[in-house]
């Protein structure tokens, strides 16, 4: 492990993709059971009320202290999930972009070449990853890896969306160490992403413990999240269901940390977790409910990190 004083935890920059004709994915329903479909509302309401929270969330951020830089979704492409752009690349402090083999068809046209070419100016080593779709092998970027980046390590649930053989790849290059588990959800469903049910924020980690039923992966997972001052808040498998799991934790440009989750995520918190989680960092949530409900993701989702 290399001496990681001086790696940044958080970033105080973030990208967003902003949705266009924004509705439930056909390619992703399939292993996303926090997707549901709405047969109530129109199109026109559904994009109405969506670019709300997109607006919200992203003024949220502004209002904190963060760095958002927005993107528009291209026009005539079916990218209904091109709003959760940290699935498709991440980016790191040694100047690397990493771009990642999606397993739905039409979440591959999210990588986009205009984003590509504006991410490359501050990213100097490129490694793509994308080629292994051709072998049905996927890594999903920071959905499917959860990473504590000052002590370099990569948490991963395996899914279908997020290959084992894969994880150890990225870790070996990227001087990482890997830990491994399986999780499910609430009606034992495979958990499609591992930012479901892990969220590491300045001191707390959120943790869906109950997600993993091998004790044996339990206990390494534990172990390794185990540290001095860090208080580690235990979910509930309905907490999960709400994406209270799925929190990013931010800095501001002042220093000060920022945590984001969705509202539905905070409120399904116990008072003694909020007060836990607030006595921590400044939190900030909004009403995401839409786009957690037809995208199946919340606010780490539409969150890429910009180191």
């Amino acid at each position: 492990m290399h001496n990681t004083c001086s790696i940044p935890k958080y970033a105080s920059n973030v990208l967003m993709v902003r949705p266009r004709d924004f509705h439930v994915n056909p390619q992703t329903i399939l292993d996303n059971h926090f997707q549901s479909i709405d047969h109530v509302q129109s199109r026109e309401e559904i994009e109405s009320r969506i670019q709300v929270e997109f607006n919200q969330l992203a003024q949220a951020l502004i209002q904190a202290g963060i760095k958002v830089n927005i993107f528009e979704q291209s026009d005539g492409m079916d990218t209904p999930d091109a709003i959760f752009p940290n699935n498709w690349f991440s980016t790191h402090t040694n100047g690397t972009l990493v771009l990642y083999p999606m397993k739905a068809i039409n979440r591959r046209l999210e990588r986009r070449h205009e984003i590509i070419q504006w991410l490359q100016k501050e990213y100097s080593t490129l490694i793509e990853l994308t080629q292994f779709e051709k072998h049905d092998k996927f890594l999903e970027g920071t959905g499917s890896l959860v990473l504590d980046r000052s002590r370099e390590i990569a948490y991963a649930a395996i899914s279908d969306r997020t290959h084992p053989r894969l994880v150890l790849d990225w870790c070996h290059h990227m001087n990482y160490e890997p830990v491994l588990f399986s999780a499910r959800d609430k009606n034992r469903n495979p958990i499609y992403h591992t930012n479901v049910v892990l969220s590491l924020g300045n001191n707390f980690i959120l943790a869906g413990l109950d997600t993993i039923s091998d004790i044996t992966e339990r206990s390494l997972l534990e172990k390794s999240l185990n540290q001095e001052s860090v208080i580690i808040i235990e979910l509930s498998l309905e907490q999960i269901h709400q994406f209270a799991g799925n929190g990013l934790q931010l800095i501001n440009h002042a220093g000060e940390p920022v945590f984001v989750l969705s509202s539905g995520a905070w409120k399904s918190l116990t008072s003694i977790q909020q007060e836990l989680i607030e006595s921590k960092t400044r939190v900030i949530h909004v009403d995401l409910s839409l786009t957690e409900q037809l995208g199946g993701g919340s606010a780490r989702c539409m969150l890429a990190e910009l180191f």
